[in-house]
Order: C-alpha cells, then structure tokens, then sequence
C-alpha cells in the first residue's frame, strides 16, 4: 500500500470518528497506522482520591513486520505499563507487569487489553477521570514508533 493511499484511509477513519457494531449497537472506534490497527480504547471513570486507572483497547497487526507494545504515555498519567491482573483458584486477584511474550504482535495476529486480564496501567493520575473527559493516549511500540488514539471514559462499552 502506497503512502499516499495510507494516508487517505486514515484521513477517512478520523473523519468518519466512529462506527457502529451491527450486533450490539455499540460504537466502535477504530484506527489504521501503517498496518497497525487499534480498536475500541476505553476507561472507566474514577472514583476521587484514586490515583491509578486501566486502558483497554485491541491491537491488530494486519501486516506490520513483527513487534511489541512496550506502553504509553497519557496526558493524564505520570507513566503508563502494561500490567496483567490475575485470578487465583480462591477469587484472589493480584496485578503484575506483564511479560514481553505476552506484549508481542507478530504479523496477522492480535493482542486484547481487557479488563481483568492484559491492560494499560495509567500510575500517577493528574485528577480523577470522569465521562466526557478527553483522554489522549500514545501507544508506544518497539519498532512502529507511536500511535495516538483517544480514550473513551464509560462504564461499559457494550452498553446501546
């Protein structure tokens, strides 16, 4: 795909905003940046006093040479990371860094950050999140470089 044809297409995906899922009636946001495709970037709002918060989204390698997600950066956050939140047998959940292999996106595969599991961690929250507040997030990738996108605060993105 040539520059100029790249170019154009993501000019329409940020004109067009978003789009609507037929099945659930949701929107969906999405972004292509040089075969790199970023779905659906969502937090919950926060309740006063907390200083941390989770970024979801999916990532799509449609035909990007193999890479990592090493973070982001927000201007609402001090550092993002990816951190992983796991379940044990007795309902306990502990969060912890998650690991390259976990980060990775070889070409044609994808990669879901979802609450309880795989998710941005925003440290060092400015002012709690609320909705309707615009949230800028720059995923940061080990060879692609950055890709912007911008966060929707909700409960539930699968609401109609």
């Amino acid at each position: 795909m040539t520059r100029a044809v790249l170019a154009a297409s993501v000019l329409l995906l940020a004109a067009c905003g978003s789009d609507t899922d037929s099945d659930s009636g949701a929107a969906t946001a999405t972004l292509e940046d040089d075969g790199m495709v970023v779905r659906d970037p969502w937090t919950r709002p926060t309740p006063p006093g907390v200083s941390e918060a989770s970024f979801y989204l999916e990532i799509e390698n449609l035909d990007a040479p193999d890479d990592r997600l090493l973070g982001g950066r927000s201007n609402r956050c001090f550092t993002v990371h990816p951190h992983i939140t796991e379940i044990d047998d007795n309902d306990v959940s502990r969060m912890t860094t998650a690991d390259d292999s976990e980060l990775t996106l070889t070409t044609g595969s994808m990669l879901a950050l979802e609450p309880n599991g795989l998710h941005l961690m925003c440290v060092g929250l400015d002012a709690p999140i609320e909705e309707g507040d615009d949230i800028e997030l720059e995923l940061v990738f080990e060879r692609h470089g950055t890709i912007a996108v911008d966060v929707e605060v909700t409960q539930d993105p699968n609401a109609a």
